[in-house]
């Protein structure tokens, strides 16, 4: 079958996709030429491998996005079986490609990990300093239906600099006008809180704001919020009164406090209740992603 799709891919796989779905229609009004980085090397697209070189489940994208990238991207997570986390590290690169890539990412229900720490990569990679995900990385990042990872910085989008070198001022800005009403839109549709487009559109295009622990743990950490909601239905599930008596319960450890037997028994039950949640929405959210998968490719294969 991976054959087959790859053929498929190499005719027309962006099309079809497309056609596919009409949330994906959206991304081809993006300007192709708007861009959050100035090279327009390809990414590196490739099965995931550990630091090891054992291969992992899932697709890794590191490297500058560049146009191609999506095809790329699609091909290799639909002709492979089980890959369901997509794996970032990239420092950015052209924005219409990271939209399509992130509607993608979102319509097949995906999971994504951003790097835990910039200097210990969780994964193989090519050039250890990708170990980002930075500028347009982050529209790929906040597409996941569950997300991991610290090191995550946003800037202002840019055009590239043939394009400010063959336009005026006026043209110039009124092309940002449109770069950033479409990002407020996409970023709208993957439900980031807005506080962070006017964060993003603040800081230099020569400068990246990396969001801090507390940003990542408030709005992006885990499951997004109505998927969330549905595992809570159906899965054993740690409440937030819970999370907080473990915190409190951390903070008493940590300034030299000792559990009592009640606080102990309290612990042990709430990690065979966080295992148990881990175990069930890692279970019914493959599911979800190997049905997708298979909708998807039997509907670009032409079958029913």
């Amino acid at each position: 079958m991976a054959r087959t799709l790859h053929a498929a891919t190499e005719i027309n796989l962006r099309d079809m996709i497309m056609k596919s779905s009409r949330k994906l229609s959206v991304a081809s009004i993006v300007v192709a030429t708007m861009m959050l980085a100035t090279r327009t090397d390809a990414a590196e697209i490739s099965v995931t491998r550990a630091p090891n070189g054992d291969p992992m489940r899932g697709v890794t994208i590191e490297g500058e996005i560049a146009p191609g990238d999506f095809k790329e991207f699609v091909a290799l997570v639909l002709a492979s079986e089980g890959a369901n986390t997509v794996w970032l590290a990239s420092p950015g690169g052209d924005i219409a490609e990271a939209l399509q890539i992130g509607r993608f990412i979102r319509q097949q229900s995906l999971e994504v990990w951003a790097p835990m720490f910039q200097e210990r990569p969780l994964i193989r990679l090519k050039d250890p300093k990708n170990n980002v995900c930075a500028s347009a990385c982050f529209f790929l990042y906040a597409a996941g239906v569950e997300r991991f990872g610290r090191v995550v910085g946003i800037h202002r989008p840019y055009l590239s600099q043939n394009d400010y070198k063959a336009t005026d001022l006026d043209r110039a800005a009124a092309a940002h006008a449109v770069l950033r009403d479409r990002i407020a839109g996409y970023l709208e549709e993957m439900d980031v809180p807005s506080k962070y487009l006017p964060r993003m559109m603040s800081a230099a295009s020569d400068e990246i704001v990396w969001l801090s622990r507390e940003d990542i743990e408030t709005d992006f950490d885990g499951l997004i919020d109505e998927y969330e909601e549905w595992f809570r239905a159906n899965c054993p599930f740690v409440t937030a009164v819970q999370k907080s008596e473990v915190r409190r319960q951390s903070e008493k450890l940590h300034r030299g406090g000792q559990l009592t037997p009640d606080e102990e028994a309290f612990q042990e039950e709430y990690d065979r209740t966080d295992q148990a949640q881990v175990e069930c929405t890692s279970k019914r959210l493959t599911e979800v992603q190997e049905r997708k998968r298979r909708e998807l490719v039997a509907r670009l294969l032409g079958r029913r």
